[in-house]
């Protein structure tokens, strides 16, 4: 599965949610992110698990297609200009406009 091939793997392919969403599904997606919190859950302390974790979380949150859960996702421990600009990017894209 993909968060086993993030979480474990290579470090390659890419794994781009967006792209298998509709081949997983709902249900395929819900296990997805069962699977990430239970890796959250471990406290992983190795760099790599860590940013697979939130890789892995900020895709689920995307693919959700609920805008407030994608910006709050990435919201998280905020550490880089590119972070703020891809809330930005989603806030312009997520909203009507006006």
């Amino acid at each position: 599965m993909a968060v086993k091939l993030v979480c474990d793997g290579p470090g390659w392919p890419d794994v781009v949610l967006r792209d298998r969403a509709p081949a997983l599904g709902p249900k395929g997606l819900a296990e997805a992110a069962r699977l990430v919190d239970e890796r959250a859950a471990a406290e992983p302390d190795e760099r790599h698990q860590r940013w697979a974790v939130r890789y892995l979380r900020e895709q689920l949150a995307e693919v959700s297609g609920d805008v407030d859960r994608y910006v709050t996702v990435l919201a998280q421990d905020l550490v880089s200009a590119d972070q703020y600009g891809r809330i930005v990017r989603v806030l312009g894209r997520g909203r009507p406009a006006r």
